[in-house]
């Protein structure tokens, strides 16, 4: 029984159909192989088997011996691959369509970012130029606010000078005092005098006399005296004018005391008016009359009024 399905497993192997694209060596190789297993089982029969079953192996040895040989003549070469044919279907077609698709949205894509590019790198350039014009332009509006400011200084300054020379200014002047036995101690003879081209316009004016054992000036009496509402340029002397002394103290004694340096005589005043360009004008005035060891040529002692106080009680506007 053994012996019969061995041999049907042989004629299946020897019968079955060669696999494709192998040659004719893969085939000797099997048939080698097929052999080589056959040789061992017919040797693990043999040892298994009793003496008495020997002869009834030789069978099927010889039968392998004989399809081994046939085998080896009959060995079958491939020289060539059989043609295929494949047949595209629709989903085929589909997958070509697709992907030509995808390559012209490629290609629109690349021609677009180009563009794209190209358009971005003219809105640089004219950014690029916007940028110096606006730097020109604020270069150039910058110099000419420079210029401006510096023709509205000019033009102050040049306004500024002209109405310093065609302004009024007003300077008070007093006379010198007689201090002999007939001179009179209860008045000061002074000139107003207008400078300029053009006339002030008196708006309030003062000046006072007082009579003091003082250098220091006195504290602020000012005296109401009334000057014409529209004073002219005039000459060097000017308007004259007079202020009052009010004060018992008059006589030889009081002279004396003067001469000495032991009483001092004190004027002093303010005139405020307006020029021709209706600004505010204030001129502040104070004198003290000094007594010298100098002689005049009558024999009387000379003297003179002179500036006195601070720099603002002797200040014009």
């Amino acid at each position: 029984m053994k012996i019969t399905v061995l041999a049907v497993l042989l004629a299946v192997m020897q019968t079955s159909p060669p696999i494709p694209r192998q040659t004719a060596n893969d085939a000797a190789s099997r048939s080698g192989n097929i052999n080589g297993q056959t040789k061992a089982e017919n040797n693990s029969t043999t040892q298994s088997t009793s003496p008495a079953n020997q002869n009834q192996s030789d069978a099927p040895k010889r039968y392998s011996q004989k399809v081994s040989a046939k085998d080896e003549s009959n060995s079958v070469r491939v020289r060539e691959l059989p043609p295929v044919s494949v047949t595209k279907d629709w989903a085929d077609w589909g997958v070509w369509m697709f992907s030509a698709l995808l390559t012209v949205v490629g290609f629109l894509q690349v021609g677009l970012l180009y563009y794209t590019l190209k358009a971005i790198r003219r809105q640089a350039d004219w950014m690029k130029r916007q940028t110096t014009i606006l730097v020109e332009y604020n270069k150039a509006t910058r110099e000419a606010a420079d210029a401006a400011k510096k023709n509205a200084i000019f033009a102050q300054r040049s306004l500024k000078a002209m109405i310093g020379k065609e302004r009024a200014r007003i300077r008070v002047k007093p006379d010198d005092l007689d201090l002999g036995t007939a001179g009179d101690l209860d008045r000061v003879i002074f000139n107003v005098i207008c400078f300029g081209v053009t006339p002030a316009f008196i708006t309030e004016s003062s000046a006072t006399v007082k009579l003091t054992d003082s250098v220091d000036p006195p504290a602020p009496d000012f005296q109401i005296w009334s000057l014409p509402t529209v004073l002219e340029p005039t000459t060097a002397d000017g308007r004259q004018q007079t202020a009052y002394l009010y004060d018992s103290r008059q006589n030889d004694a009081t002279r004396k005391a003067i001469r000495e340096g032991k009483l001092f005589i004190h004027f002093y005043g303010y005139v405020e008016y307006k020029d021709v360009f209706d600004r505010q004008r204030k001129t502040r005035f104070r004198y003290l009359w000094r007594s010298t060891d100098l002689k005049n040529l009558d024999g009387t002692q000379f003297g003179r009024f002179e500036k006195h106080g601070q720099d603002e009680d002797n200040s014009e506007t």
